[in-house]
């Protein structure tokens, strides 16, 4: 059963603040330091991102998960060049072995001259909603500074000197993904061969920085494990991400 321990919520104000004085800064890095070593999770606030813009892409998400299968399934991940962007239909995830109970729509960043190699073709986009592609890299745009902050509060957390100047190589051209996940209820009709009781098993993410944003009526949905293996509750906040880190290697970029 999950614990009730709530996980921490960290201020990264002081790091896209150019005012902020060289204390705030230190506040924010400890705080960071201590909820990646005790959990690997937390709650962000103060990234500044406009909850208007947070909330038209929940709707976008809703809207493109309500579309006709067949419409959905004409930009399906089997269509792009690399075969990981696009969409997944139920079951198409699998986490450790197992079908995932959910649908998804993948989108990473392009590249000018797309090849065969993973994660390097071009983006496949739906008709509709017409406006989901600008509101996405215009989304995007207003996150990345909000992840290279982060990674910059790392840096000093790690105790790097000059800290921030040293994680600049890896923060000044991020390459990100994007992914809209849509849930069905676990007792919908047509999931009797699926797998059973969860939606998406138990992972670890990729990449250097997960910023997780769910609705707000989900309760109960993610869950962190703990050190003592138990699990605690990650409830969505209102006007907060969920941040997870992962399995970043400098080597894979």
């Amino acid at each position: 059963m999950a614990q009730q321990t709530p996980l921490p919520v960290i201020d990264i104000s002081p790091y896209l603040d150019p005012a902020s004085t060289p204390a705030q800064r230190a506040i924010t890095a400890k705080d960071v330091d201590s909820a990646c070593r005790e959990y690997g999770f937390f709650y962000l606030v103060g990234h500044g991102i406009d909850e208007g813009l947070r909330q038209e892409m929940l709707r976008l998400g809703h809207e493109f998960f309500s579309l006709p299968q067949a419409e959905k399934e004409q930009i399906s991940i089997f269509n792009s060049m690399d075969r990981v962007r696009g969409y997944a239909r139920l079951g198409e995830n699998v986490t450790s072995g197992k079908r995932d109970v959910l649908e998804g729509y993948d989108i990473y960043r392009e590249f000018p001259d797309p090849s065969s190699k993973m994660l390097r073709g071009a983006q496949i986009w739906p008709s509709r909603p017409a406006s989901l592609r600008t509101t996405v890299l215009d989304y995007v745009s207003k996150l990345i500074p909000v992840g290279q902050a982060l990674m910059r509060a790392m840096g000093d957390a790690l105790g790097i000197e000059n800290g921030a100047e040293a994680f600049e190589e890896i923060v000044k051209d991020p390459f990100w993904g994007l992914k809209f996940n849509g849930y069905p209820p676990l007792s919908t009709p047509d999931l009797s061969e699926q797998e059973k009781g969860i939606s998406c098993g138990e992972h670890t993410d990729y990449g250097g920085l997960t910023f997780l944003l769910a609705d707000d009526h989900i309760k109960s949905a993610l869950e962190v494990e703990a050190k003592d293996g138990d699990w605690i509750k990650a409830d969505p906040i209102p006007g907060a991400y969920v941040v997870n880190i992962g399995e970043f290697d400098q080597e894979q970029r």
